[in-house]
């Protein structure tokens, strides 16, 4: 898939630790582009790979990458949360061996229309299977302020969740939230400029 470009990490410690031989079965939980999944085939002739990913995009491009490995490679559209059920539906009872790469990848970040960035305009959607699920705009706009500021404690720590939120709640009640600059420039407004770090935006976490 034209586009997606996505690098690698620690390529030669993956071959390395994963201890890489002919004839096994290895999981691949988060696919992304399909980097790790090359290097793990590339490197195990008669290999067997199974590659999860919830995003649908990511599964596009490492299925061309990957077309060359033919049966061998096994893309599944899913999250590695399921990976028991994943595997049974394959047939598959034992692994070799298995990689996370965690987070968000640098082509989430870059294609705007995901939402994941605040560099550029896009609609707020923030998921990583766009097949499914509330984009973050729903939760914006619908949680109880309450949830909102419990979500921003908990998973961002961050110490204006109270005030972000009232101003969250102010904003919605005029006009909908719907997109990444718009809630940026509520939080940059709720945010005291005096305690802005000049090192991190302050929509960061």
């Amino acid at each position: 898939m034209a586009g997606f470009s996505h690098l690698s990490v620690m390529p030669e410690e993956v071959i390395r630790f994963l201890a890489i031989k002919a004839n096994a079965v290895y999981l691949d939980g988060t696919l992304g582009g399909g980097g790790h999944a090359a290097l793990i085939l590339e490197n195990a002739p008669e290999a067997h790979l199974v590659g999860i990913d919830r995003d649908l995009s990511a599964l596009a491009a490492a299925g061309e990458r990957l077309a060359a490995y033919g049966k061998r490679f096994h893309p599944v559209h899913g999250d590695f949360a399921g990976v028991s059920e994943h595997l049974g539906n394959l047939g598959i009872t034992a692994l070799d061996g298995f990689i996370l790469d965690l987070g968000v990848s640098s082509h989430q970040l870059d294609t705007g229309e995901r939402g994941f960035s605040f560099q550029q305009d896009a609609p707020l959607d923030m998921r990583m299977d766009t097949s499914c699920g509330e984009t973050a705009a729903d939760l914006v706009n619908n949680l109880p302020e309450a949830e909102l500021e419990r979500i921003l404690i908990e998973y961002g720590e961050e110490r204006w969740a109270r005030r972000i939120t009232s101003f969250i709640a102010k904003e919605r009640a005029e006009s909908a939230i719907s997109t990444t600059l718009k809630l940026v420039d509520i939080i940059k407004g709720a945010v005291p400029k005096a305690k802005w770090d000049e090192r991190i935006h302050p929509a960061t976490r």
